[in-house]
């Protein structure tokens, strides 16, 4: 999967405009509803904005997921829930994850895939990709794992 680079994705997060709309709501259902596979999203074009500003409010709510569960964890680091204390764990680091993929310009969706084309500040261009049915996972974190793990 082809992200930005440091600088790319700083630039990338700095253009958050707060548009409203379609895109103030979930990632998900903005994705599904509005982009399709082998379709491409270049910087100053509205849906680029709308899809941009969706997906750094999808970052802000996995940063918050992460931060959330990774509290709580804290608060099971006793031996009766040390078994919780690992499930904890382990969502805030997908959540973690999903937030710095989405700065990066990444997107492991339910039926789609968003990964950088070009990241020339000015110039960027995001590319929508359609997931190949190759798993049996259901659960929103199983299907991240194995997309990520196969390069997907």
């Amino acid at each position: 999967m082809k992200l930005f680079d440091i600088p790319d994705a700083h630039y990338y997060c700095g253009g958050f405009n707060n548009t409203a709309g379609a895109c103030s709501g979930s990632l998900a259902k903005y994705v599904e509803g509005n982009l399709r596979g082998g379709t491409s999203l270049r910087e100053g074009t509205p849906t680029f904005n709308e899809y941009r500003d969706c997906a750094l409010r999808e970052v802000e709510r996995n940063l918050l997921l992460s931060m959330s569960n990774y509290r709580r964890a804290l608060d099971l680091m006793i031996p009766g829930a040390s078994s919780w204390a690992f499930v904890t764990l382990y969502y805030s680091a997908f959540y973690a994850a999903r937030a710095v993929l989405g700065m990066f310009g990444g997107l492991v969706g339910r039926k789609v895939i968003v990964e950088v084309s070009a990241g020339k500040p000015g110039q960027q261009e995001l590319v929508i990709k359609s997931k190949k049915k190759e798993t049996t996972y259901t659960a929103s974190h199983e299907q991240f794992c194995t997309n990520l793990t196969l390069g997907r």
